[in-house]
């Protein structure tokens, strides 16, 4: 289901081989590698000022790239191009066993090679990278380890590797091998300025006025992550301000509402406990506190006609939105039996390939249509009408080229781009985005690896299922609780 080198695999399908390990923390801290939250950084040559190329990184280290590569290439006039960032794929290499293989840092857009060709794998003080001690020394000063020096995988040297020292932002954190960015000369403290996702050693050198403008700043990625932070609401934040109280710190703001005051005493309690003082409440600080984090609305208490908003029902569906708060609403999906909240919308819709299917959704076994996109029973019956659209309008058709089809599957019109969506499914099919579809007619290897592309693309990050509330509610319901 993977090329010999490990390319290209889709990481959910992975996950249930027992083959593969899982030893590390690496999605805790940074998600699923197939909804990585990404940036594009330009390298920048620092001595001719011009942008070599633009690599997608993870975006809690992207201004820890773009700061490295501009520093490296001024102190050493070496300007290597980057053969590869973020690629979801088991690490590789010689003596390493794909069969039990760990996922590679790039599958998490935290890793970068440069110049593969110049800086070989097991090659020593033959690359070019060896000739730059400057470059090297520049990234560590930014956060990253380099594997060149033998202290990577197999303890030889990958010279064209970097990747973010996980250890440094993330506590009791143990990655893999590479120099150490904390001691002496070989590798220098991360905190002369880098910017982006500040380590634990540079947050411990923070006053606290300086902690709760970081705090606030990082809020919102850390809510993103369902853990609690400044603007977090509902009962879980009602909790941790309980759990707070009852250790001694001073909450002065309103019930379940975490403002200035409630947010200072989460930075003090991590600075009591030795933790990480980024004022996200996350595992860690939950577990200190002996509460348990989630959504950050109380759904049980939300489920009244009131508070839900219908606005459309097409076949057995009912979609619309949920108010969660005063100001803030989130859509639902409802089908004859459940109500699906929040996520994405292929999740919601149980559509992994967000197909729209205007007029022709029942023909491809869908139940109805919500927010302009077909609803699907159970997630397998979506994914099977994504596989037989491809097949019907890709690979049985004459006419479409892997770039052709893409345009048509994802308009640009659509707030999508076409051209690198198809670059994604060439790669993944190791083909050129000018193959014609028909090439890969009755291949139903090719079939599922174009199925899973899409799926990854188009993500499918899950809300809260609400299995009491389905259509028959939306039938005339009265005003109260809905579910006895």
């Amino acid at each position: 289901m993977w090329d010999k080198k490990g390319e290209n695999i889709t990481y959910n399908w992975l996950k249930k081989l027992k083959q593969v390990i899982y030893e590390d923390k690496r999605e805790e801290m940074l998600g699923d590698p197939n909804q990585v939250p990404l940036k594009s950084v330009q390298l920048k040559c620092g001595t001719t000022g011009k942008i070599v190329n633009t690599v997608k990184f993870h975006a809690d280290f992207a201004n820890n790239l773009e700061k490295a590569y501009l520093e490296g290439s001024t102190a050493s006039g070496y300007c290597p191009k980057s053969s590869g960032a973020y690629n979801v794929r088991k690490m590789r290499g010689p003596g390493i066993n794909p069969a039990t293989a760990k996922m590679s840092n790039h599958s998490w857009a935290t890793a970068i090679d440069f110049d593969a060709r110049k800086n070989p794998y097991k090659k020593g003080n033959t690359s070019v990278m060896q000739q730059h001690p400057e470059f090297i020394q520049a990234f560590e000063n930014n956060g990253f380890k380099w594997l060149g020096d033998g202290a990577g995988r197999n303890s030889v040297g990958d010279d064209m590797h970097f990747e973010i020292n996980l250890a440094e932002f993330f506590p009791g954190f143990a990655g893999s091998a590479g120099r150490s960015t904390t001691k002496g000369s070989a590798g220098r403290s991360t905190t002369k300025g880098s910017a982006g996702r500040l380590s634990t050693k540079q947050l411990s050198d923070l006053k606290m006025d300086q902690l709760i403008k970081y705090a606030n700043s990082r809020s919102q990625a850390c809510r993103n992550l369902g853990y609690l932070s400044a603007g977090s609401t509902g009962e879980n934040a009602t909790n941790l301000q309980k759990a707070l109280i009852e250790k001694g710190y001073t909450i002065e703001d309103p019930e379940g509402e975490i403002g200035e005051s409630t947010l200072a005493s989460i930075i003090k309690f991590q600075i009591d406990s030795g933790i990480r003082t980024d004022g996200c409440v996350g595992p860690q600080t939950a577990g200190k506190l002996g509460i348990k984090i989630g959504q950050d609305y109380n759904l049980s208490k939300l489920m009244t006609v009131e508070n839900f908003t219908p606005s459309e029902k097409t076949g057995e569906v009912v979609s619309g939105l949920l108010k969660i708060s005063p100001d803030k609403n989130v859509r639902f999906v409802t089908t004859p039996t459940e109500t699906r909240v929040g996520g994405t919308l292929a999740w919601r819709n149980n559509n992994p390939g967000n197909l729209r299917l205007k007029t022709a959704w029942q023909s491809y076994g869908a139940i109805g249509r919500a927010f302009g996109f077909a609803t699907f029973e159970t997630f397998e019956d979506g994914y099977r009408a994504l596989k037989t659209y491809i097949d019907k309008f890709g690979f049985s058709s004459k006419k479409h080229t892997i770039a052709s089809f893409m345009r048509m599957y994802a308009p640009a019109q659509d707030s999508n781009n076409p051209s690198s969506y198809a670059a994604k499914i060439a790669k993944s099919l190791r083909a050129s985005v000018d193959d014609k579809m028909s090439s890969f007619k009755g291949n139903e290897e090719a079939l599922e690896v174009f199925a899973q592309a899409i799926k990854k693309v188009e993500g499918t990050r899950e809300g809260k299922t609400i299995k009491q509330i389905n259509t028959a509610y939306f039938d005339g319901a009265s005003k109260g609780n809905m579910v006895a």
